[in-house]
């Protein structure tokens, strides 16, 4: 099945599974169907987190940061950056990222999270 979806290759190892903040409640259980269909062949999953608060990656508009404006990354001067992601320093948002992440790790149980790299504000001069 994944790879007449063209989820995989007739080599593939391994899938990155992504989940993002704005689609988990919508599209968990096809979620779980994806990581059992690649269980049932072999595949390892990988998880790939995207969006939450905006921390690991650039695209703004998620659920965190639109409710929770003071979890922001701010620069050393008080500015908000061109784009308004959250900052991986505020207390309240590393609490709501660990718990969504602890949650949706005990829901797919994958084999292991790919975390790509956090987004940083640029701050204009």
């Amino acid at each position: 099945m994944l790879l007449t979806l063209g989820l995989c290759t007739p080599t593939s190892t391994s899938i990155n599974l992504y989940v993002y903040e704005t689609d988990w409640h919508f599209y968990r259980f096809s979620r779980r169907e994806i990581r059992r269909a690649a269980h049932e062949v072999g595949l390892k999953v990988y998880l790939n987190f995207h969006g939450f608060g905006s921390f690991a990656t650039t695209h703004t508009g998620h659920y965190y940061q639109m409710h929770h404006p003071q979890a922001v990354q701010i620069s050393n001067k008080g500015n908000k950056g061109e784009e308004i992601l959250c900052c991986p320093n505020n207390p309240e948002f590393k609490q709501w990222l660990q718990s969504k992440l602890a949650e949706i790790i005990e829901d797919l149980r994958p084999d292991g999270v790919f975390w790509d790299e956090p987004g940083f504000a640029i701050f204009k001069q």
